[in-house]
């Protein structure tokens, strides 16, 4: 019986060892698979690790490749004018032998012709039509629409035949003529010609069989003449003169007109026509220049560099010439008014094909009709007349055409991040400069940095990329966007070396390309213009200025309430919630301090404060050249007792700068509110501060000791205009002179309501009393402070200033 329980409690054992035998293997084969999987994960990590490297890699190769397609693409547009330029010189050597030949053939020519002039009667002149002498065209036939007169009963010397009159007759104020025997004969081409002609880089027009040349007047071994009307400067009350412009060629081979005030075309055109011997001197910059109207060459009196000038027209098609004609009420043709070579006068506006002509295309938006003194109607204006200092136009057919979204796309290009506008239907590409499948242009006023005495020019602004994607503006002196964009314009192919901190950096300009001289790191740069937008363009345009005070101070602004502009003191006025102005203020104030609730901000209207800080801005941008001034929006924390003293009076470091004088005895400001918060001293939980328009100009490193700003050049008359605690990105500066400050904003705020929980609330620290300014904090992501001197109305910390570079 005992053998037989054994028995049957062994068989128990076994079977129970048995289960946990198929358990173990199981979790064996669990285990294996786990470990399989396991490892299929440490692979899949490593291949997501290899392929995010890849990325990295491809985004690097693609920006180095559109880089160099750029790149070869105005290598290969190099080689094709080198080409042509060759092909060209080819042909002025084989000319040049031919004319040689030629000269001893003319000269005999010459001789027999004027032989021929003095035994030919005045009949015979009349037969053979204008002689050598007949040099320009009748005014009265080519400009018979100022006459508004009946033709049938006109008489007088307006309307002399052909044969007596002293000028040629012709439907357009020029005329090409190639002399055939003795014989001035009209050529076909010749408003082709002129087109050529008009055009400052070329000196010859292949438009005919035989090239004719401008230099020599010539069409292969047959003389050529130009006729034309008065020039504009001697009868200004005509219409259809011609309107002479005068360039000068850099070292680039480009032709630039002369817009320099006191030396600009119309002024040059006036002395050659007073005295066409006289050798004008003028100044541009730093440089001062002479410039030989006879000899056409302009020297610069310290190098003596020297740069071939030409004298060349505007070019007229004649549908260009129809349109004036028939707006002066003018439609018809006068009957037998032929010219030298037989050209009706029928008025009609066609070509040498029989087709119309384009009117001339403008590139550039006229700054007198912005501010609304242009004396030029819209065809005969060299610039465009456009309310705005910008336009983007699409390209329909022929035509250019307005984009109803102008503005907006405006906006969005003068944000360096954004690479296309999507306003539209179809987005529109700043860097191929297209809509879909349409060309798309871009109309500007000239530079700031070319007429910086002028309104509404266009200030561009540079930027870098950093590696993170977020774009830096450079406004480092000497290396900031206004002396960047003045080398631009005089070498647009110039490449740039400077250092910022310890590294050493190359930026070419035509490239739009950074450099790191050390490690070889690439940036990329954008140029963009300073965003106007049309209410802006309204200030500018409908300010007023003080009795007697200089043209471009304003009175006070536009968007200011008239009738809370006491002539002693100041008025506050409630901004309301959904104004521009308060969004802009709040935008500003809510980048460094998002715990707390804004209850009222209140505009100061102080005319007294704003004409004075008017005329520093005038009196610091004479001392700068003309270039504009640096302009920043700050905040100042105060204790509450001062508000009204501020408000009448502006800042006086004696009183209202009690806290220390870490960088300076001045009166203090800071990019951040969170930092000017340590300072608003108030028993209570509601908050007073400043946001404040300060004139920083070119400022320089503190120090405690300091009274004024330190001498640039150690003299007693050359100072900067305030000073900061960091050159290269500074958050706080100082500043010694009232005027250079107006109190703008009184920004009235508290804190929010603490919310209950398990964790403390977050708050503000409070600053040392014994050191109230201390070194600023450490670089954040929050967008830096820019000048705003171009813009009134923008506040210039809507946009990132460069901080250190990092290679």
């Amino acid at each position: 019986m005992m053998e037989v329980m054994s028995k049957e409690k062994k068989a128990v054992y076994m079977k129970v060892a048995f289960s946990m035998e198929r358990m173990i293997e199981k979790k064996a084969v669990y285990m294996k698979v786990a470990f399989s999987m396991e490892r299929r994960i440490e692979k899949k990590a490593v291949y997501m690790k290899v392929a995010f490297s890849m990325e990295r890699m491809i985004e690097k190769k693609a920006v180095y490749m559109k880089v160099a397609f750029s790149m070869e693409m105005r290598i290969e547009k190099k080689a094709v004018y080198m080409k042509v330029a060759f092909s060209m010189e080819r042909r002025i050597e084989k000319k040049a032998v031919y004319m040689k030949v030629a000269f001893s053939m003319e000269r005999r020519i010459e001789k027999k012709a004027v032989f021929d002039r003095t035994d030919n009667s005045d009949n015979t002149r009349a037969q053979q039509g204008p002689s050598l002498t007949d040099l320009t065209l009748c005014p009265h036939d080519v400009k018979r629409t100022l006459q508004h007169m009946n033709l049938n009963k006109a008489t007088g010397p307006d309307f002399i035949t052909g044969e007596k009159c002293f000028g040629a007759h012709c439907r357009l104020p020029y005329s090409w003529e190639v002399l055939e025997g003795h014989q001035w004969t009209l050529l076909d081409s010749s408003e082709k010609i002129e087109e050529d002609y008009c055009d400052p880089k070329k000196s010859c027009s292949t438009v005919d069989v035989e090239a004719v040349c401008f230099d020599t007047m010539t069409r292969g071994l047959q003389k050529v003449r130009r006729l034309s009307s008065a020039s504009s400067v001697l009868q200004p009350t005509f219409l259809l003169t011609t309107e002479w412009l005068w360039y000068w060629e850099d070292e680039h081979g480009k032709w630039n007109q002369y817009y320099i005030p006191n030396n600009s075309s119309t002024e040059l055109e006036q002395k050659f026509q007073k005295n066409p011997q006289e050798v004008v001197e003028f100044t541009a910059g730093s440089q001062t220049y002479t410039l030989s109207l006879q000899g056409k060459i302009q020297t610069n009196k310290r190098h003596g560099t020297k740069r071939a000038v030409r004298r060349r027209p505007r070019f007229l098609s004649s549908a260009d010439v129809l349109v004036i004609r028939t707006r002066a009420g003018f439609t018809g043709g006068g009957a037998g008014a032929t010219g030298g070579g037989g050209a009706t006068g029928n008025g009609g506006a066609t070509g040498g094909d029989g087709r119309r002509s384009p009117p001339r295309d403008k590139i550039k938006i006229c700054l007198f009709f912005l501010e609304g003194n242009c004396i030029h109607p819209r065809e005969k204006c060299f610039g465009a007349h456009y309310r705005l200092p910008y336009s983007w136009e699409v390209l329909e057919g022929n035509q250019w055409t307005l984009l109803d979204s102008s503005e907006k796309i405006e906006e969005d290009y003068c944000n360096p991040k954004k690479t296309y506008s999507t306003v539209d239907v179809e987005a529109v590409c700043f860097d191929t400069m297209t809509c879909g499948l349409q060309k798309v242009r871009r109309l500007s006023s000239i530079s700031s940095v070319l007429m910086p005495t002028l309104l509404l020019t266009t200030e561009w602004l540079w930027y870098w990329e950093e590696g993170n994607g977020n774009w830096n503006q450079y406004d480092s002196p000497p290396n900031s966007s206004t002396e960047l964009e003045q080398k631009f314009q005089n070498d647009p192919q110039e490449v740039v070396e400077f250092t910022a901190g310890s590294h050493a950096y190359t930026l070419s300009l035509q490239d739009m390309i950074q450099t790191n001289k050390r490690h070889g790191t690439k940036r990329l740069v954008r140029r963009r213009p300073r965003f106007l937008s049309s209410d802006d363009v309204q200030d500018i345009r409908t300010s007023r200025r003080p009795p007697n005070g200089p043209p471009n101070v304003q009175a006070f602004p536009r968007h200011w309430d008239k009738t809370q502009v006491p002539e002693i003191g100041y008025k506050k006025v409630l901004l309301q919630d959904s104004s521009k102005e308060y969004k802009k203020v709040e935008t500003l104030f809510r980048q460094t301090m998002t715990a707390f609730d804004i209850v009222k901000i209140e505009r100061i209207q102080n005319k007294f404060l704003w004409d004075q800080f008017q005329l520093q801005r005038e009196q610091m941008k004479k001392r700068n050249e003309g270039r504009n001034v640096a302009e920043r929006k700050l905040f100042h924390g105060t204790d509450p007792k001062f508000i009204n003293a501020i408000c009448c009076s502006n800042f006086d470091w004696r009183i209202c700068g009690t806290h220390g004088t870490s960088y300076g005895k001045g009166s203090y400001f800071a990019r951040d509110a969170s930092y000017s918060h340590n300072f608003t001293r108030n028993a209570s939980t509601v908050h007073s501060m400043f946001v404040s328009r300060v004139l920083v100009g070119d400022h320089t490193l503190g120090a405690a000791g300091y009274v004024r700003p330190p001498s640039k050049d150690g003299g007693d008359t050359l100072f900067y205009d305030s000073c900061a605690n960091n050159i290269l990105s500074p958050s706080i500066f100082v500043v010694f002179d009232r005027p250079q400050i107006y109190p703008e904003f009184l920004l009235t705020y508290k804190e929010k309501a603490v919310v209950m929980d398990h964790s403390p609330p977050r708050l503000l620290r409070s600053a040392p009393s014994q050191q109230p300014y201390p070194a600023p904090p450490p670089p954040t992501s929050v967008p830096r402070a820019t000048p705003a001197h171009r813009n009134p109305g923008a506040f210039s910390n809507a946009v990132p200033t460069p901080r250190h570079y990092a290679p």
